[in-house]
């Protein structure tokens, strides 16, 4: 700011000789007319007047002359102050992009300090040993920090393949965890499992199983763990983790085939 009034008080001097240096055009009628003088008479082939012609000849008018003026350099004081105004502000505005982007970089890691500190589920399963045959699927902290279960969704559904399912799961059963179950790191908890009932509870029918036995049609059992980090505010927003598998009965036991999905069935948030 003070640079831009000092330019604003050169440009004002600069101007000020340009308007009080113009003469009075009023007229006078008080003024007393001029005594009348007799012209002085220099004859042209004196030796003053030889002497006037060489130095006119011999000194030109200067370039710099206009310079000698106060009032041109206050106009280029104010110019060279207006340079430096545009030369700060560039600067300045040089220094606030690189200050926002330290400050994006700074929430980057902020962001990524904290992902990597947080807790992870991730699901995993293992074979039944006790029952009937088949697979226990398992909620596994893998992260950091302990994670809060707070809630837990499955469904099975028999289709004709894969391309039938809904784009978004649809949740057949849900259960909520008023008190969330607790996973420290490299802790597991039982979800769900996945049995030859399973299949028969998505199929209603003897003749739809058959058809899942004989490979006409396919059965899939999904589902999705919500959780929190332990160390997080209460009213933070939960994570989750999603699954889906494809059941190939065998006999009394069945097989899951891994499911390559990467939509909405097996998102990690």
């Amino acid at each position: 700011m003070m640079l831009e009034r000092l330019a604003i008080l050169g440009l004002a001097l600069a101007l000020a000789p340009v308007v009080s240096g113009q003469p009075n055009q009023a007229p006078n009628s008080r003024q007393q007319p001029a005594k009348q003088s007799k012209p002085a008479v220099i004859p042209a082939n004196g030796p003053n007047g030889q002497a006037n012609v060489q130095t006119n000849q011999a000194d030109p008018p200067k370039w710099y002359k206009a310079l000698e003026r106060p009032d041109w350099w206050l106009v280029i004081i104010a110019g060279l102050t207006g340079c430096v105004i545009s030369w700060q502000s560039w600067e300045m505005r040089k220094a606030a992009e690189a200050g926002l982007e330290s400050t994006k970089a700074a929430l980057l890691n902020a962001q990524a300090l904290i992902n990597s500190e947080r807790p992870w589920i991730l699901i995993t399963t293992k074979p039944r040993v006790h029952g009937l045959p088949g697979f226990d699927v398992f909620a596994e902290n893998k992260g950091r920090t302990p994670a809060a279960i707070v809630a837990k969704y499955w469904n099975a559904v028999i289709v004709e393949n894969v391309e039938q399912l809904p784009v978004k799961p649809e949740w057949e059963s849900c259960k909520n965890y008023p008190d969330p179950v607790i996973l420290v790191p490299d802790e597991s908890f039982l979800v769900h499992t996945i049995a030859k009932p399973t299949i028969a509870f998505a199929g209603k029918s003897v003749e739809i199983l058959r058809q899942v036995e004989e490979g006409s049609l396919e059965a899939y059992v999904f589902g999705c763990v919500a959780y929190r980090d332990l160390l997080s505010r209460l009213d933070s927003p939960s994570h989750e983790t999603g699954w889906r598998y494809l059941c190939v009965p065998d006999g009394e036991a069945v097989i899951l085939a891994t499911d390559f999905d990467r939509g909405e069935y097996t998102k990690h948030t």
